[in-house]
């Protein structure tokens, strides 16, 4: 039995939930930005209901060795804005909960001129002061790279590409000193090539968008499955968004 190329087995495997912010800040400017107040409740809850809130070490040690834990999940932030150093990370702080903060890195210390619906050049990105101060302040925090110029990689020649994820991986390792080397495809695109090409250059995983179904056992680690948090989202929306359980509902229904 399969469902669009989930296998029975499928169903029987734990699951690991890995969610995708972006902005957490006082107001909202778009759909992509939670108030700090949305945050915390999602917070709140991972922690009243005893989520095992994972490292990235910790998701690819538990896929690698079976030992995935029950109600797992990694909280990721895409474009690395500075609004997360005071709104989120203090946060994350309190609970202990890790996380992993994408850097498209042509952009640190300037203003957003990239998103998918709209630029915003007041959504300030990190700065590498920026970044040096939160690897010391907040340990539980590492980085990954969001290509230098957050372009779409499949929609690139193979020469931008190749310096795309190349230029990117340099600088996690020789600027960030960063151990696991992560990539998050902007806009959550990538095909076949761009996926071997970012095996090949070294990347220890790779993270996309748009999947309602958990990673397991089974997921290729160079198309890890996120699901994207948006503001407007009710707290129990939120709370079926990260329980496994509801996966197949949501999708059957297109649920999102």
């Amino acid at each position: 039995m399969r469902l669009r190329g989930y296998s029975l087995k499928y169903f029987f495997q734990k699951k690991i939930k890995i969610l995708a912010y972006h902005s957490v800040c006082k107001t909202v400017p778009n759909k992509y930005s939670l108030t700090v107040e949305q945050f915390r409740t999602h917070l709140e809850y991972l922690h009243s209901h005893r989520f095992n809130v994972l490292s990235l070490e910790q998701l690819l040690s538990s896929i690698h060795n079976n030992t995935i834990s029950s109600k797992a999940i990694l909280i990721t932030f895409d474009d690395a804005y500075c609004d997360l150093i005071h709104n989120a990370l203090p946060l994350l702080q309190k609970y202990q909960f890790p996380s992993l903060i994408f850097v498209p890195f042509d952009y640190m210390g300037k203003g957003d001129g990239f998103s998918f619906q709209e630029c915003r050049p007041d959504l300030k990105i990190m700065s590498i002061k920026d970044i040096e101060k939160i690897k010391t302040t907040w340990p539980l925090v590492t980085f990954g790279s969001h290509t230098m110029k957050h372009r779409d990689l499949t929609s690139l020649d193979e020469n931008s590409s190749h310096y795309e994820i190349y230029e990117s991986l340099s600088f996690l390792k020789n600027n960030l000193q960063e151990k696991l080397l992560s990539l998050a495809y902007p806009f959550g695109m990538f095909n076949e090539n761009i996926k071997k090409e970012v095996s090949e250059a070294g990347y220890h995983c790779a993270f996309a968008f748009g999947n309602i179904m958990s990673n397991t056992i089974s997921t290729n680690i160079y198309e890890l499955k996120r699901e994207v948090v948006l503001n407007g989202q009710s707290l129990k929306r939120f709370a079926i968004k990260v329980n496994p359980v509801f996966d197949l509902t949501r999708k059957l229904l297109k649920i999102g």
